[in-house]
């Protein structure tokens, strides 16, 4: 029964007196201008440590030293979250008020350093000690890639500066845990040893030491077992018990990282007993804090004695949030430092006591009290406002109060609340911040957190402490805690008390107004004396003389090292310099420091400049130039990931007279994090030269600024403001002043005036105003450079007109740009008008720099407007390479035409030298309609204006990053400056946009337009655009990325137009103008469409395009997939990238066709989007009809900010009724996920590898197959289940291969598809399921065939099940792949394919596209069982002429009937007979001369059906070889159906098996048709042969590019390496090449395949590999050298090379073996692929010269490979006949009349007969021979052959003596055929055997 509450004051009385003890008070002053100060960090803490920037955690190292309380924290110094790890430091008095201190410990080769603690060794047991005090010594945990050692650093400076222990680490990590960290260190007084409490994560573990260095394991104190999370940062602290000095017990206090009572981290204690070595307790853990912003609080160590306190600090926040919690310059506070006592609770367990340290109460202010209160029920308002920061005390006598609940609620003026309440009831305390303020960073944040508090002695006591984002409850004299974060604005606020379910009787309530604490920003004394010079700025010492390192980064650094690595230079200065990387130290780069010149006073002309070189970070590694006064960083540059120095120079003359110094930082621990420095230079003698000219217009009436260099010509009374000059007028000057040289003295006079010197900038224009006399070597004003005082321009009034009117003068000067000139003015005449007169000298002036219209309709190059030049544009059909060449795509525009930049080889080129470069101000702006977004390569944008290197920060960018994000960047001093959209205000495609940028030193800001609205915007720091020494690129990036070692990315594709450079920062009012006017221009204010269509009519007269193949109009295609047929039309999307013929970035593009055969291109379906569920690729997938009837596509969806990042993704049609279905729209989620380790019959699904969904519906139920793989078992594809399409179930691997005993399946199955193909002749319905391979690794068998199986669906059990075990290749040739498949509405399975075409990439780059779809294959199922194929009917429309038609022939008549017959699109079918034939077949692409021809055949003996493709083309480095597979006729005749579609060979054999294949002819003859057999005649039962039309509309003929004529030459003895050795090349040194390197080797064992030359000369394909383990691999070193050879030919070289890519250590060079010059010279790509380098050596025909291979690189990729070097060598006079002889046709008996004449003078010249040479006679024998069988009317026999022939015969018999004649007469007499008589003979004959 509650007592009844004594009402001693009316409700009027409590109201009256709560507005007199709480009336409205303003802030404090001193809030008030904090308040302002701090508004840019409103969530900043007053009374709390934060850091004055960047991340803070864990306080470490706590402790007490001569006065100075010193806290340590975890501190990331390189950004706002958790990262690397270092200990910052501050100071303190008196625990509230605090210094701030250097970072005291980096992180080293060693790893981060994380928590720990410091001690004071006041015994000197580690040997630490050099002075007269105790030293200070650290223990910190050291962590690196996860592993955790404890060492140790010391400090004799009182924590000013520490050195790390050499033996660290001090402890290793113990092997069965994975954490061991954050140690606290304490001295034991009573064992006298030092004792250690460290996290084993699930246990505490304890140590102890005698010296700090060496400890041994005492003891381990385990976590419960059901414990979420871990331990971390234990303390163990001895507190007396209720203030007893007899009673004592020790509290253990941890961390633990989830699972706290408030959710996230938190802390609890335990309290027990410890006897030096073990703790022991019979308490389970509780909470040290119910909130949830209370953790890692650790304890001060060696407190004084006096004190007698214990005194914990904690970090207040939470891991769950912590580091998205939204501060902005900082994140993370510290809790109030509480003082620790131990209390026993009525319950007789032990209770921790927290308060605010008796330090706190300094920061009182005004406090408003209240005493002995009724609380009625409801809130009462405490005031009408009250301060950011209050201390609110309160007790309440729970005995005479009747509430449910009472407290304290805060609420400003947007609503935001945060309440204090107690539950008489539950008895416990709760803190709501639900409405506290900003909350959305984190779902985690808003909540409620409650905390058990009993009544004690019948009171509940509160003490509160607001700051101004937290507040600290201490409920109970700090029994009870809570601790929270809140993020409220800075509106006003009020308290209200309050009581709900009755009243509540208050015994006292104090509200205190706060003061904020004082934290020091770090200082540097600053003395008197400060010099102008730097001590050491190019280290010339040898050492650090006049630098102050921090850390270990640069303490070994000075170096006398000229090399690195593979022997480079650094080119430092001088003999000394600063490399921050240590040759001696493992893992240096991971070392971090500071490095702090000595001040000096900026004077001189206030340049500063330096050499740099290293890492690239601006964040991280960095050299900055800072002011002493307030530590502000003034000027930043970093590296460029580049050993090799550059120099940096600062214009830093607004800071002249200021006290400055240099500052060098590595915060930098991954890959290339160190930084080099030398020749620091702060002073350079002179004034600062500026820009502009002082008093050029003479408006201060005199010569300010003007030195009259000699003579009496000019004075300041020449200065006037007459208007006129008394016989005439006006002078028409500008202003008020002018220079009138005649005024002051007339025409007598002479004289030279000099203008102060500037830098010329700007537009690079000067002009002037000039009159007076007409005399260009006595009266003229010049332009002088001020280095060596020669004129440059100069002009003397040339429209003098017997009057002293001005005219203007106009100079071009900018090829003078950035250099010191200065004006002079000459008067050496004393005729009469021998005066001078200026006016108005304008030497900076902006305005156009550049402007392309682009209004070109034809030719390669484009006007630029400003300086009328023409710049090229670059394109890859300039100078086609497959086709006619042709020019760039120029399109309508908005005004006139524009350019259209295909996206991958089109751009326009300034070069440097003819653009000049804008320092102060820039703007950039054009008209641009981009077609596709590139995915960033190198996180780069899509460049559409830039003349930068953003390494060296230089120059300026503006493009188009991922997904069409508008950016523009720029090197401001050498810092790289930033500024773009938000992912809401994007370029969109297919549309024209007005783009701007610009960029003002004046206002210090880069902003970004677009459409002329401002939409981003950064401020820069206080400098000029660094200029960049690359050539200004429109539409390509300087440093673009390089795809497959051939493709520039990062390159703009779509249109562009109006493209123009100013050196002016246009306003926002100019830039909307420019714009709207543009809009307005139109009638109906709307901007047309762009022209952005793709042409596939780019391509026509590639030789090797195919014409009626579905293809995309451009670029690259791989697999056709998701066929569907939707209202009359089949549709096919297909993978697709839009920049370029290369796989990247991969689209959904979309066809649609009313019979499969021809396509109608429509826009791409999907592509990759910011915000959807694929924003990095739209990847294979299928298609299907919903429940309603309507397409939906699934799509393998890619996103690489997730793992797996690949999803199943579902698009809908926008308009189903739209019969194109051009509109789709992706869902948000993926339908589809994969989850870990999802259950298989054996072995592991693969996580990750799940791609190319297949949908099919049975029923009710779509199913649904995922490409995946069993690991170390086979390819799968998973089964899902869903009724609705979007939600799907899990089933099984559907069916999953055995890659050990089919190894060319591979271990991951692509693009599963699952058809159905009739049924069988027991009425069971069979199943055909296709596979493409893809491996894990590297795989010989890494050709990606399509594999099948035939068999039955067992729907019950969800399982396909084959009737044949073993897969079956559904087609033999190696260009068909990626199968997708589709049920036709007629039922019929139809199969669709990718038929990529092998090309390399840069045959791809020089095509303009890549791959095309097989033809479509009707599917059925055969007789056997197996499948049935053949081409669908459709293709019968695509007949053209009937070539030939014929029935039952003979090979050699049937060839008789076709010889005419060419063609390279032909569709022929072919029934042959075999007969007694071994093989039959068909010759197709064969050139005339045969050279070049593919075979076709059966191959009766084998039973197989092949493609022979050895002499299809002899272009070496396209892919030859035979392939085929099985085909049983079983007793049937051979059934051939082929299709030629220039470089496509389709042939299909009996309905049973296909061969797709390719082939490249070089002969643009290579069209002949040739029936083949072997081992007997067939019977040719029917052919058919038919041309072909194409399928988009009329094929233009081939273009038949004009064959060089080949001159007569020899080759380098073994180019080809075919010997398979060295032979014919010396090996000069090393052992970089040998005999064992040269190989037949196709892949590297790694990767493959090599790609070496096949021809004839080199049947095995021998290759110089220049990898060999056996001679040290990469390490060998070596070159190797050609036998000198004289040019000769057209001087055109060519060979292949791989390997890597470092021109000046590995390269294959044309020497001059003269003087030993290179001449040309080519580097592998880091590829062991080989690409064909071809060099144009033509103007060399002639020298002497060898070939040079050299391997001087020894790193990673340090070797090169080399196959098929072609050189022309010139002939010897013998090799020249033997050519001419060889060249020689045999038509007549003519011919052969001069042909023996010149053989017969060659056998009188060539000693030694070659093959050659004989086989040159023989043919001339055989067709003499053949000759002689006519009749003598038919042929007449010349003298010249007769003796010929004898002298053959002569050879023949073996005759020698006269003897002999006989047998010779009767030789020659068989033969010659009455051609010559008996007599004729013999007296030939007889004059041979004389």
């Amino acid at each position: 029964m509650r007592r009844a509450i004594r009402r001693s004051t009316t409700v009027l009385t409590i109201a009256l007196l709560i507005l007199a003890l709480f009336p409205t008070y303003p802030m404090a002053e001193e809030g008030a201008q904090e308040s302002q100060e701090t508004s840019l960090d409103p969530y900043r803490s007053q009374f709390h440590y934060s850091p004055a920037e960047n991340w803070m955690n864990d306080p470490n190292g706590m402790v007490y030293y001569d006065g100075e309380y010193h806290l340590f924290y975890q501190h990331n110094p390189t950004g706002n979250q958790w990262g690397p790890m270092y200990w910052g430091h501050a100071v303190s008095k008196d625990l509230i008020n605090w210094e701030e201190l250097p970072i005291a410990l980096y992180p080293d080769e060693k790893g981060f350093i994380w928590s720990g603690s410091v001690v004071v060794d006041k015994q000197n047991t580690a040997g630490f000690q050099t002075g007269d005090e105790a030293p200070m010594v650290a223990v910190f945990t050291h962590e690196k890639a996860g592993h955790q050692t404890q060492s140790l650093a010391y400090s004799n400076d009182k924590g000013r500066t520490w050195t790390k222990y050499e033996g660290n680490p001090v402890m290793d990590m113990p092997d069965d845990t994975d954490v061991f960290r954050d140690p606290k260190v304490f001295w034991h007084e009573k064992t006298g040893q030092w004792k250690m409490v460290v996290s084993a994560g699930q246990s505490i573990e304890f140590y102890q030491s005698d010296n700090l260095k060496d400890w041994q394991h005492t003891d381990s104190f385990q976590r419960p077992a059901d414990a979420e999370g871990v331990w971390e940062c234990p303390d163990l602290v001895e507190l007396l018990v209720d203030g007893d000095g007899n009673e004592k017990k020790w509290a253990l206090i941890m961390s633990v990282s989830e699972g706290s009572s408030a959710g996230g981290s938190g802390m609890e204690y335990v309290v027990g007993d410890f006897n030096g070595e073990s703790f022991s307790t019979e308490m389970n853990p509780v909470p040290l804090d119910y909130g949830a912003d209370m953790y890692a609080g650790v304890t001060w160590n060696n407190l004084p004695k006096e004190q007698e306190r214990t005194v914990l600090l904690g970090w207040m926040n939470n891991w769950q949030y912590g580091q998205d919690i939204p501060t902005e310059n900082f994140r993370g506070a510290m809790s109030i430092p509480r003082e620790l006592k131990l209390r026993t609770a009525e319950d007789g367990t032990y209770q921790l006591q927290q308060q605010p340290v008796a330090e706190f109460e300094q920061l009182r202010g005004e406090t408003v009290e209240r005493k002995d209160e009724v609380v009625k029920e409801g809130s009462q308002k405490l005031g009408d406002s009250v301060n950011d920061l209050l201390e609110i005390t309160a007790s309440f006598d729970i005995d005479q109060s009747s509430a449910d609940s009472f407290g304290f609620t805060l609420t400003n003026e947007s609503d935001q609340s945060t309440t204090i309440v107690y539950h008489t009831k539950e008895e416990k305390i709760a803190l709501d911040r639900t409405s506290s303020g900003e909350d959305d960073f984190s779902a985690d944040f808003a909540a409620v957190h409650e905390a058990p508090m009993k009544v004690e002695d019948g009171k509940v006591q509160m003490r509160i402490l607001l700051d101004r984002s937290s507040v600290e409850v201490f409920g109970n004299e700090g029994t009870t805690v809570l601790t929270d974060q809140i993020f409220r604005d800075e509106s006003s606020s009020t308290l209200e008390m309050f009581s709900t379910g009755g009243e509540v009787y208050l015994s006292e309530l104090n509200v205190t107004d706060l003061n904020k604490a004082n934290v020091e920003p770090m200082k540097r004394m600053i003395p008197e004396d400060v010099p102008n010079t730097l001590e050491n700025g190019g280290f010339e010492t040898g050492d650090l003389t006049g630098w102050t390192p921090s850390g270990s980064a640069f303490t070994h650094g000075v170096s006398q090292t000229e090399t690195y690595w593979d022997g480079n230079p650094f080119e430092q200065e001088g003999n000394y310099h600063l490399w921050g990387f240590s040759e001696d130290v493992s893992d240096s780069d991971f070392r971090t420091g500071t490095l702090q010149s000595d001040l000096f006073q900026l004077s001189g002309k206030g340049q500063v400049d330096f050499l740099i070189g290293g890492g690239q970070d601006k964040e991280r590694l960095y050299v900055a130039l800072v002011r002493a006064s307030d530590g502000k960083e003034l000027f930043k540059a970093t590296g460029a990931n580049d050993e090799k120095y550059r120099r940096v120079s600062w214009d830093a003359s607004a800071y002249l007279g200021e006290t400055l110094y240099l500052k060098v930082v590595d915060y930098h621990n991954d890959g290339f994090g160190h930084i080099n420095v030398d020749d620091f230079q702060v002073y350079t003698e002179g004034e600062p030269i500026g820009e502009e000219l002082e008093n050029g217009d003479f408006e201060t009436g005199d010569l300010t600024g003007w030195t009259v260099v000699e003579g009496d010509a000019f004075s300041p009374a020449d200065v006037t403001n007459d208007t006129d000059w008394g016989w005439g007028g006006p002078f028409n000057h500008q202003g008020d002043y002018h220079l009138w040289g005649a005024k002051d003295g007339g025409d007598e006079q002479t004289g030279i005036l000099r203008s102060s010197s500037f830098v010329l900038s700007g537009t690079g224009t000067i002009s002037y105003l000039i009159g007076g006399g007409n005399d260009p070597d006595r009266l003229y004003v010049a332009l002088v450079r001020a280095a060596d005082d020669e004129e440059l321009m100069k002009a003397t009034n040339t429209e003098w007109n017997d009057t002293e009117e001005y005219s203007k003068i106009v100079w071009d000067a900018s090829e003078y740009v950035g250099e010191e000139v200065y004006l002079k003015v000459v008067d050496n005449s004393t005729e009469g008008w021998g005066h001078i007169n200026v006016d108005d000298f304008q030497v900076k002036q902006t305005g156009p720099l550049a402007h392309w219209s682009f209004d070109e309709q034809e030719g390669k190059v484009t006007k630029e407007e400003v300086s009328g030049q023409s710049d090229p544009v670059h394109y890859v059909f300039n100078d086609a390479v497959y086709k006619a060449s042709s020019d760039p795509l120029w399109r309508p525009g908005l005004v006139g035409n524009a350019l259209l930049f295909d996206g991958y080889s089109t751009w326009v080129t300034r070069e440097d030298d003819q653009f000049v470069q804008p320092e102060d101000a820039l703007t950039i702006e054009g008209w641009v309609a981009p077609r596709a977004y590139e995915w960033g390569d190198l996180n780069q944008i899509s460049a559409i204006v830039n003349k930068h290197d953003k390494s060296k920060g230089e120059g300026f960018l503006l493009g188009m990053g991922r997904h069409g994000k508008l950016s523009f960047q720029a090197g401001i001093n050498g810092d790289w400056q930033e500024v773009s959209t938000t992912s809401d205000e994007r370029l969109e495609k297919d549309q024209w946009s007005h783009v701007a940028a610009t960029f003002d030193r004046n206002d210090q800001s880069m902003k970004l337009y677009l459409n002329g609205e401002l939409v981003g915007q950064t401020e820069t720091p206080n400098g000029k655009l660094t200029a960049s020494s690359e050539d200004l690129l429109i539409g390509k990036h300087n440093q673009a990325a390089l795809v497959n070692g051939v493709f520039d990315v990062n390159m703009f594709n779509g249109l562009m137009d109006e493209v123009k450079i100013a050196n002016e920062a246009k306003t926002a009012k100019e830039i909307q103008q420019a714009y709207q006017s543009m809009v307005e221009s139109f009638d109906d204010q709307t901007l047309p469409e762009p022209a952005l269509d793709w042409d596939r009519t780019r391509y026509d007269g590639d030789q090797h395009r195919p014409q009626y193949h579905f293809m995309p109009p451009e670029h690259w295609m791989n697999e056709p997939h998701a066929p569907i047929y939707y209202n009359g039309k089949y549709h096919i999307f297909y993978q697709k990238n839009a920049q370029g013929p290369y796989w990247h970035h991969i689209h959904w593009g979309h066809a649609i066709s009313e019979d499969l055969v021809h396509w109608e291109e429509l826009s791409t379906a999907l592509a990759p989007e910011a915000g959807s569920v694929a924003p990095d690729g739209v990847w294979s997938g299928s298609a299907t009809l919903d429940e309603n009837g309507e397409p939906v596509l699934f799509f393998t969806a890619g996103d690489d900010s997730k793992f797996p990042n690949q999803m199943t993704g579902l698009a809908v049609s926008e308009d189903p009724s739209d019969p194109e279905l051009k509109e789709w729209r992706m869902l948000d989620e993926p339908v589809t996920v994969q989850e870990e380790n999802l259950p298989a019959e054996e072995g592991e699904v693969m996580y990750g590898q799940f791609r190319d969904p297949f949908v099919w519906k049975v029923g009710d139920t779509w199913y649904q197959l995922m490409g995946s793989g069993i690991d170390q078992v086979g390819g799968t594809a998973l089964l899902y289940s869903s009724k609705d399409l979007e939600n799907w179930t899990y089933e099984k691997p559907f069916f999953t291969g055995d890659s050990e005993a089919y190894p060319k399946t591979g271990d991951v199955w692509e693009l599963p598809v699952f058809l159905p193909l009739g049924k069988d002749e027991s009425g069971e319905e069979k199943y055909a399921f296709f596979i493409n391979p893809w491996f894990d690794g590297y795989s010989p068998h890494n050709v990606k065939y399509t594999f099948y199986w035939v068999g039955t669906w067992d729907k019950e059990n969800l399982a396909f099940v084959p009737d044949h075990k073993e897969p079956k290749m559904f087609d033999y040739g190696e260009h068909f792949t990626g199968p997708s498949g589709m049920v036709d509405e007629d039922g019929t399975p139809i199969l669709f394919s990718i038929a990529q075409d092998k090309r390399s990439e840069q045959e791809h780059y020089d095509a303009g596209w890549a791959h095309n779809a097989g033809l479509p294959v009707e599917l059925s199922l055969r007789g056997n069982n197996d499948l049935g194929l053949q081409p669908i009917e459709e293709l019968e429309s695509l007949r053209g002429e009937s070539l030939v038609s014929f029935e039952n022939k003979g090979m050699k008549e049937a060839n008789e009937m076709i010889q005419d017959v060419e063609g390279d699109m032909l569709e022929i079918i072919l029934d042959v007979n075999p007969k007694e034939a071994e093989k039959v077949g068909l010759k197709v692409r064969q050139s005339e001369n045969g050279e070049e021809e593919t075979l076709v055949y059966y191959d009766a003996t084998e039973e197989t059906f092949n493609i022979d493709r050895n002499q299809s083309s002899l272009d070496p480095d396209v892919s030859k070889g035979v392939q085929g597979g099985e085909l049983k006729l079983n007793g049937d005749r051979f059934q051939l159906h082929l299709y030629l579609d220039r470089s496509m060979v389709e042939a299909y054999a009996n309905g049973q098996k296909s061969i797709t294949s390719r082939v490249y002819p070089t002969s643009y003859d290579a069209l002949g048709i040739e029936l083949w057999s072997e081992g007997g005649d067939p019977e040719i039962v029917s052919m058919d042969v038919w041309e072909m039309n194409g399928a988009f509309g009329e094929t233009a003929p081939v273009y038949e590019k004009e064959t060089e004529t080949v001159l007569p030459h020899g080759e380098l003895e073994n180019h080809d390496f075919q010997i398979g050795d060295l032979t014919g090349w010396n090996i000069v040194e090393g052992n970089a090449f040998s005999d064992e390197h040269v190989t037949t080797k196709d892949d590297w064992g790694w990767g493959g395949p090599f790609d070496q030359a096949e021809d004839h000369i080199d049947p095995e394909r021998y290759h110089l590999w220049g990898f060999l383990d056996s001679s040290g691999g990469d390490a060998a070193t070596g070159i190797l050298e050609s036998q000198a050879f004289e040019l000769g030919g057209n001087g055109k070289i060519d060979f292949l090379i791989g390997g890597g890519n470092n021109i000046d250590q590995l390269s294959v060079s044309l020497i001059r073996t003269s003087d030993g010059k290179v001449l040309k010279q080519a580097t592998g790509r880091n590829q062991e692929t080989y690409r064909r380098v071809e060099w144009d050596a033509s103007e060399y025909v002639g020298e002497n010269l060898l070939i040079r291979i050299t391997d001087k690189a020894e790193g990673g990729w340090g070797h090169i490979n080399v196959d098929d070097v072609n050189v022309p060598v010139a002939l010897s006079e013998e090799e020249k006949l033997l050519g001419q002889l060889k060249a020689m046709d045999l038509q007549t008996g003519e011919d052969l009349d001069e042909k023996i004449e010149l053989y017969q003078d060659a056998e009188e010249k060539i000693e030694e007969k070659e093959e050659t040479f004989v086989s040159i006679k023989n043919e001339m024998i055989d067709f003499l021979e053949k000759k002689l069988n006519l009749k003598k009317k038919e042929y007449t026999l010349s003298s010249i052959q007769l003796h010929f022939y004898v002298k053959h015969a002569i050879g023949e018999t073996g005759a020698q003596q006269p003897s002999d004649a006989g047998k010779v007469q009767g030789y020659v007499m068989k033969r010659v055929n009455k051609h010559a008589t008996g007599k004729e003979v013999r007296g030939v004959i007889k004059e041979y055997l004389k």
